[in-house]
């Protein structure tokens, strides 16, 4: 069964999604790479799994701009869930951005990202 856009949910820690009407998720998670390989050792590079990152980047429809949003600069505690399914992530992320775009006659879109601090697991 593939999963649709609609079965991703960002929750806050009390289990509620942190948004309604989410238009787009995007969920980045990084781990550098530290190279453990030398010119004398081979011709073939080698490396270690370094610090790890991630971010989540949401899209939404404005319904009230002063809802219950996290505050830029505000530390949350998030659980990403696939709808209908008992497994999820967690994680602690500080509210990093918050952009409202409106166009006249449009509805307003908002996009915001939260930055990991820490695992996401």
């Amino acid at each position: 069964m593939a999963l649709l856009g609609n079965d991703l949910l960002i929750l806050n820690s009390s289990g509620t999604a942190l948004i309604a009407g989410a238009r787009s998720c995007e969920i980045d998670m990084n781990c550098e790479t530290i190279e453990t390989s030398s010119p004398s050792n081979g011709t073939a590079r080698t490396y270690l799994a370094g610090r790890t990152d991630w971010s989540i980047n949401v899209g939404y429809l404005v319904v009230d701009p002063l809802a219950d949003l996290p505050r830029v600069g505000q530390t949350v505690s998030i659980r990403v869930k696939i709808r209908d399914g008992n497994s999820y992530l967690s994680g602690s992320a500080i509210f990093q951005t918050c952009r409202i775009t409106a166009t006249r006659g449009n509805l307003a879109q908002g996009t915001f990202q939260l930055r990991g601090s820490g695992p996401l697991s």
